[in-house]
């Protein structure tokens, strides 16, 4: 039996249809929005990881931290994360607050290579002089560059740096958002 009914779509169509689905099955889609508990929060029961879930109803969005392995928690999202906070600040509250600076470096290369141009210039114009006041007043210019250069050369160059600033005020004087009258416990 021979069927002769025309193809739904062509050898080209196929071909976009094909690299379209592998596209699409490549991996993870990466996504618009990240929670800030992500990777950190994980299932009371089981113990895997818990992800971000959005719903939204009636005009209002709803965020949710749920187990997808199990289905065996899910958790208001602002209810965990002021949870979140709280722990933190309980832990780590009386801890210094401490902030990385960049401490620019003190170098005399920009100078040093002027006044050695600055020489060098006067040095080629001592050669061509034949007044003896000239030659006075630029032999007293090369002394002081000489003397500047001596100076600059003496001086230490410290290069740029991070430094930890002083301890600062504790963790938990920073301002905080104020606490919701309505709290959910996590367990």
């Amino acid at each position: 039996m021979k069927m002769c009914a025309d193809p739904l779509a062509t050898d080209d169509e196929r071909e976009l249809i094909a690299a379209e689905l592998a596209r699409v099955q490549a991996g993870p889609r990466e996504r618009r929005q990240s929670a800030a508990l992500v990777g950190v929060i994980f299932c009371w029961f089981c113990e895997s990881a818990l992800s971000s879930t959005i719903h939204k109803r009636n005009g209002r969005v709803y965020q949710y931290y749920r187990c997808h392995t199990n289905r065996c928690t899910s958790i208001p999202a602002e209810a965990a994360e002021e949870r979140a906070e709280e722990e933190l600040l309980r832990t780590l509250g009386d801890e210094d607050i401490t902030e990385r600076v960049w401490m620019r470096g003190d170098s005399n290369e920009t100078e040093l290579r002027t006044a050695l141009a600055a020489f060098e210039e006067l040095s080629a114009a001592a050669g061509k002089l034949t007044s003896r006041t000239a030659k006075d007043r630029l032999q007293r210019q090369l002394a002081a560059l000489d003397a500047r250069i001596a100076e600059l050369e003496s001086m230490p160059a410290r290069e740029g740096r991070t430094s930890i600033d002083p301890p600062g005020r504790p963790t938990e004087k920073r301002g905080r958002r104020t606490p919701t009258p309505t709290r959910v416990g996590i367990c």
